[in-house]
């Protein structure tokens, strides 16, 4: 896999998350804590979770 520039500056700024999840049948579930952006969100697939790391690290590239 090859790593772009953007990539390198979002893993340049590590973010602390307490992830707490379950596992249900065949999917995964739980709850994730942020200390920077003072957030808990809870999910229930593990594509709404990489759905919202991904806003969260959009939002912090336009800060």
């Amino acid at each position: 896999m090859k790593k772009h520039e953007k990539d390198k500056e979002a893993y340049s700024r590590p973010q602390k998350f307490i992830l707490h999840m379950a596992r249900r049948g065949k999917e995964w579930s739980g709850k994730v804590q942020s200390f920077d952006w003072n957030e808990e969100f809870q999910f229930t697939t593990l594509e709404a979770l990489r759905d919202w790391l991904n806003r969260r690290r959009t939002e912090g590239e336009q800060e």
